[in-house]
């Protein structure tokens, strides 16, 4: 069994040992002067001159790192309800930190310095995200589901994500979905290196679209309003229709905007027109343009990007 001694103990053995040094016998007059009391120990914190009551890892981290200003995109990074996991792999990226071949190459590594993805070019964070063209169809994809202007220029992007003009909701949907492409490519990548496995663009799109879902239904109790505001928003999603007797099955693309009429006003798919039959090893038609008719706004809508595959 450990002992502890008391405070008695310590300043009665004091008195009887003799002091080497000035500052041991500084230590010793203070100690023997001290009054003890019954009152139970406490601690207190003393940061930069202010008492705390509390240790707060956050405020010590600050103290002794030093005050820095906010980097413009650190709202891109830190956003509520996301995945710990995206968040710290966007804040990678965007410092340029992720081992990408052609920084292995900088540290004196001999590696190959063509892209795992695309294997056309020099791999880089600006390549990885998103100038690849294996990348480039993913995020194509994600940034027309939410009613981004698609760029492939990474500094572009991080500028464009930084001046979002939408509401709360959408806008944290649309950095939740950014910072999932993010992950899973970056997932892709590392697992054709090391594990030699490939996945086509569309799983990538299915494993995002599923991430997503499923994060905001885990937020419904913490916060049923974003919770049911996002999910709303999610539908932007694939939606699957047979035309005639050919078993052709269409997989369309619904913009924000065409999905925000469907959701608030009784609206009617009425025409698909512009068919394009595009050859190779299976069958696949292009739907040029699907149109909506609204109910509420007495017009039409219409969508500018389906593709039908069979």
């Amino acid at each position: 069994m450990q002992s502890f001694k008391s405070a008695a103990t310590i300043v009665s053995s004091l008195d009887r040992t003799i002091p080497r040094t000035e500052n041991q016998l500084a230590l010793q007059v203070h100690l023997t002067t001290v009054e003890l009391s019954e009152v139970e120990d406490g601690y207190e914190w003393v940061v930069d001159g202010r008492l705390e009551q509390r240790y707060k890892t956050g405020v010590i981290y600050t103290y002794l790192k030093g005050s820095q200003s906010t980097v413009p995109w650190a709202k891109i990074v830190w956003i509520s309800y996301s995945n710990p996991r995206h968040n710290f792999l966007t804040w990678l990226v965007l410092l340029d930190h992720c081992p990408t071949r052609d920084r292995l190459n900088g540290w004196g590594l001999n590696v190959d310095p063509l892209c795992l993805l695309c294997n056309t070019a020099q791999e880089s964070r600006n390549h990885l995200f998103f100038e690849c063209r294996y990348s480039e169809s993913v995020w194509r994809r994600i940034a027309y589901r939410c009613d981004l202007q698609v760029l492939t220029s990474w500094d572009d992007i991080v500028a464009q994500l930084q001046d979002l003009r939408t509401n709360r909701d959408s806008r944290r949907l649309t950095l939740l979905a950014t910072q999932a492409v993010i992950y899973w490519l970056w997932t892709e990548r590392n697992s054709r290196l090391h594990r030699q496995t490939f996945k086509l663009p569309e799983a990538i799109i299915s494993l995002i679209d599923k991430q997503i879902r499923n994060r905001l239904q885990s937020i419904r109790h913490a916060n049923p309003r974003a919770s049911s505001a996002m999910s709303q928003l999610c539908r932007a999603s694939f939606s699957l229709w047979t035309f005639g007797d050919f078993g052709i099955y269409v997989e369309v693309l619904l913009c924000r905007r065409c999905v925000n009429s469907l959701l608030s006003a009784a609206a009617v798919l009425t025409t698909g027109s512009y068919f394009r039959y595009v050859s190779g090893g299976t069958h696949r038609l292009e739907l040029l343009s699907v149109t909506f008719r609204s109910a509420k706004i007495g017009g039409f809508l219409t969508c500018g990007y389906v593709s039908l595959t069979r």
